[in-house]
């Protein structure tokens, strides 16, 4: 209906004299643009060949057609585009008067981060020298500068006129805006990160002569979806239509959900009230073409029940829904109605009742398929998270159901897919950077001098022919067939013989095979005319940000989160996972959009601001739920579980709507409310399945050894740790010890097991194996609480590397980069909470305590409380899992927490290779302390 209605209006302003060149019509992603484009000339070429649109709601008179005949002229240059797009546009045209590149070109927010990194680092390295300028700034910031200069860098155009709230902001203000200055000189004035065209187009509406100037070109401004833009985006909107634009806004508050991206609803909200006061504010559409009747009942009954409650939305926002349904529309082959299935068990954790859950999902996906004929790729499997989704996957192959991830995060930014781009721009640039990755990759396998010798060189084909003719013969065959068919191109360079004489995908691994059939796939389903617009479309795909996991090939059921589904449908919807709770994160620093304070932890002004933030991220919640419920066309399942702990967010919002899972005592009212819906409710029972693991399934785990039918009292150092009774006390020798002389490679990677030492040949000390010094690293990003994506790269300089070669340095990284997603993926699936969240929340705590006649001592990876449960979790990164290993160790932890607090913990190894929470049992933990300490106090 929005996209509907702003080609309607686009059209009108046609008819009423406004060129097409003239209008301006920009949304927020470039697949909506490219639908916007196709959709105005579909209904150009319905007004000119039928002479109507839209059942009648355009006519086309005798004396208009040479308007419309002119728009249809114009259409492939028209500027229809994204935000950025659109900003981008407005530079260009003004570009010497802000004295920038008018051939600016565009680049990525990580690559801008990452750099800016760099200059930060470059701040805190001068800074050492007290006589710096910064010096001071940052001896006061102490190891807060650089995560809180790094997260005002991210919120760089949300609030470009910042206001320090105390003198330690002043301070984080003087560093970041002393390495702003500098990162902005090292890019120079002819690259621009998304942020930087904000804050440029700013600058250029600030000056009212280069806006009108804009205004003179595109006087009509629509822009779609514009409860997603942020307050950068919306001043700049607001300023051309000061400037005497006509800006006319179209969008949907209830799915505003990139606040991830510091969108702001309150922008939408904003334009609504500017536009009510000022008489122009448009009825809302209420007759939805989308759902069946039976969805569109449901839906009602929702939204009237979150806005009554202000959640997410309110009542004016949430008008009730018609369902439509157009005559002739094609009928999908599943039968609609919407299904609510729950699983509760006030005794259970979440966890194992997930499992029935998803088991059952996969069951009922596959018996409509068998039952009513739907076709698996008619349906749609929705959830929050990742790890879900990877779940879901498991639990659809069990039941042989095909499954599809789809809209994968950083899918070409794979190096496989990389790899076939390299190849495509040396097809199209023979020469310099293009031509020299090519050569340097693994078509050609150059050295990187061999590759730079050929790509500076005057004549590089030449230059190739005379050193590599082999390659080179190849390499002009390729070009050759690419130019005559560029259509597949991507197939020629996967899959015929030219890397190095076998066939590229011959060396990957099975899931970079499915990589590149799919890319392949997606090319071929919509070949481009040549190849710079191939090499344009690849780049356009990979700037796409709607992103979940890596795409797969094949025809099944599509697995996707919410913020991907947004603006698709298909007949047949299965929302899962709907008793997940909502994953609180607190940010370092707090900025208010509005008014530009900048705040930090124990700063006044952070409260207040966090209590904002935290009820725009609540709202979002409940608009994410929305999304997903109205992804449907027929038949809408959504599944949930209520485990020991309470309702996650979207499942309280079914209990408030009486359809949820509620208790016993209202199961009637439940019930009464369901049938005046038309609404299959379930509760289900859980059944016995295991739990489905997130990536391999783990070897058994090693039974814990039988506790000694008489304990026995070792004899204890007076100074004691849980290790040396493992390793020394019980009469263990210790492990072989390997020399290996520098520089040669201490080990081959993974040949040592956590715990096991090497000697350092030259030195004569033992250093960590590879394993320890991974299990060192990750241990050490988990206590500094770095463990988002990337996290790894800030432990580049620690001790524990200096033993390897630098060579290595890469590969262990690598490595604590997989544990630490695996954390990440344990925290989003609600397996552990994350870092911060618990009451109590102590990691890497060291205790000490008399026992047996001996001192105690030893440090508890992580000890937490909350909701009046306390644990020890203590982080494994071993290949091979043997839980009995630390039977001894846990229950040392579990008895001086038990000492110190007063409170006995459960515990539980977290096995981040596999991705798993192992639970031990208390009991025999006890029966491991008394087996070797004996039962002396």
């Amino acid at each position: 209906g929005k996209t509907t209605s702003l080609v309607l209006r686009l059209l009108q302003a046609v008819a009423d004299g406004v060129p097409l060149r003239r209008i301006a019509a920009v949304t927020y992603t470039r697949s909506a643009a490219a639908e916007l484009r196709e959709r105005v000339g579909d209904g150009l070429a319905a007004l000119l060949r039928d002479g109507h649109y839209l059942g009648g709601a355009l006519t086309l008179e005798a004396a208009r057609r040479e308007r419309f005949e002119e728009a249809a002229r114009e259409l492939g240059g028209a500027r229809m585009t994204t935000i950025h797009g659109f900003m981008r546009w407005m530079l260009r045209l003004v570009a010497p008067s802000l004295a920038i590149d008018p051939e600016f070109s565009a680049y990525g927010e990580a690559e801008a981060l990452a750099s800016f990194e760099e200059a930060l680092l470059a701040q805190l390295f001068l800074a050492q020298d007290p006589r710096a300028t910064l010096a001071e700034p940052l001896r006061r910031l102490g190891v807060k500068a650089q995560p809180w200069a790094t997260e005002l860098f991210k919120r760089r155009a949300v609030a470009p006129d910042v206001r320090p709230s105390d003198p330690l902001s002043e301070d984080l203000w003087r560093v970041f805006s002393a390495t702003y200055d500098d990162w902005l000189r090292r890019v120079g004035p002819a690259r621009f990160a998304p942020s930087e065209i904000e804050l440029q187009a700013l600058r250029l509406v600030a000056t009212p002569a280069l806006a009108a100037r804009v205004v003179a070109r595109t006087p009509l401004l629509l822009v779609d979806e514009y409860q997603d833009v942020n307050p950068a985006q919306g001043r700049l909107f607001e300023a051309l239509e000061g400037a005497g634009a006509r800006v006319e806004v179209v969008g949907d508050p209830k799915q505003a959900i990139y606040g991830f991206r510091f969108a702001d609803v309150e922008v939408f909200r904003r334009a609504a009230a500017a536009a009510d006061l000022a008489g122009t504010l448009d009825e809302p559409l209420v007759n939805s073409r989308r759902h069946a009747p039976e969805v569109a009942h449901f839906l009602n009954h929702m939204t009237r029940t979150l806005a009554e409650a202000g959640l997410g939305f309110d009542r004016g926002e949430a008008p009730d829904v018609q369902a439509v349904v157009s005559e002739g529309a094609p009928v999908a082959g599943a039968s609609a109605g919407v299904e609510l299935h729950w699983w509760r068990d006030d005794e259970r954790r979440l966890e194992e009742l997930r499992a029935s859950e998803l088991t059952f999902i996969a069951e009922r996906l596959e018996a409509l398929h068998q039952e009513e004929g739907v076709p698996y790729r008619d349906m749609a499997l929705i959830a929050r998270s990742h790890a879900t989704l990877e779940r879901a996957v498991a639990a659809l192959q069990a039941r042989g159901v095909p499954a599809v991830l789809r809209q994968g995060r950083g899918f070409f930014t794979r190096p496989e897919l990389r790899d076939l781009r390299a190849a495509l721009a040396a097809c199209v640039t023979p020469a310099g950077t293009p031509l020299a990755a090519f050569l340097r990759g693994p078509f050609a396998g150059l050295s990187a001098e061999e590759a730079a010798a050929v790509a500076r060189a005057e004549a590089p084909i030449e230059a190739l022919a005379e050193r590599h003719p082999a390659f080179a013969e190849r390499f002009e065959a390729l070009r050759r067939t690419l130019r005559s068919d560029p259509g597949r191109a991507l197939a020629h360079l996967a899959y015929r013989q030219l890397a190095a004489g076998v066939p590229f995908v011959a060396r990957l691994s099975k899931r970079a095979r499915e990589n590149v059939d799919a890319l392949v796939v997606a090319f071929a389903e919509r070949p481009p005319a040549d190849l710079e617009r191939a090499l344009d479309a690849f780049d356009r795909f990979a700037r796409e940000s709607e992103s979940g996991d890596v795409p797969q090939g094949g025809d099944g059921v599509t697995l996707l989160t919410v913020h991907a589904s947004k603006g698709l449908e298909w007949p047949v919807v299965a929302v899962v996972d709907a008793g997940a709770r909502a994953a609180p994160r607190t940010p370092d620093i707090a900025v208010d959009p509005e008014l530009g304070t900048l705040a930090h932890p124990g700063a006044p002004p952070f409260e207040a601001l966090e209590e904002r933030r935290k009820a725009r991220e609540a709202g979002e919640i409940y608009r994410l739920l929305y999304v997903a419920l109205s992804r449907p066309r027929r038949r809408l399942m959504v599944s949930g579980s209520q485990g020991i702990s309470d309702p996650g967010p979207w499942l309280a919002a079914f209990h408030r709507a009486m359809l949820g899972p509620v208790a016993s005592v209202r199961e009637a009212e439940a019930a009464r409310v369901a049938h005046a819906l038309g609404v299959e409710r379930v509760l289900h029972k859980v059944r016995g399945v295991q739990v489905a693991s997130l990536h391999e399934q783990p070897a058994p785990l090693a039974p814990p050894a039988a506790p000694a039918p008489t304990p026995t009292r070792p004899r204890f150092p007076a100074l004691v740790s849980p290790s040396w009774v493992i390793l020394e006390g019980a009469g263990r020798a210790p492990e072989p010890r390997v020399r290996a002389p520098w520089p040669a490679p201490l080990h081959a990677p993974g040949d040592v097991e956590e715990g096991a030492q090497l000697w350092d040949g030259e030195g004569g000390e033992r250093v960590a194996g590879r394993a320890t010094a991974v299990g060192i690293l990750v241990h050490d990003a988990i206590a500094r609480g770095r463990v988002e994506a990337g996290a790894a790269r800030t432990l580049a300089g620690q001790e524990v590397l200096f033993s390897f070669p630098p060579s290595e340095h890469p590969r262990i990284l690598a490595e604590v980069e997989e544990l630490l997603s695996s954390f990440r993926t344990l925290v989003a699936a609600g397996a552990i909470p994350a870092l911060g969240q618990p009451e109590v929340d102590a990691r890497e705590l060291p205790f000490a305590f008399e026992g047996a006649g001996s001192t105690w001592q030893g440090v508890i990876d992580r000890f937490w409380i909350a909701g009046g449960a306390a644990w020890v979790d203590d982080f494994k990164t071993d290949r091979t899992l043997d839980a009995s290993r630390y039977r001894f160790s846990m229950a040392t932890y579990v008895e001086a927490t038990e000492r110190a607090r007063g409170v006995r913990p459960g515990a539980r190894l977290i096995d981040l290779r596999r991705s798993q929470v192992v639970e031990l049992d208390d009991a025999d933990l006890r029966a491991a302390w008394v087996e070797q300490v004996g039962g002396m106090a």
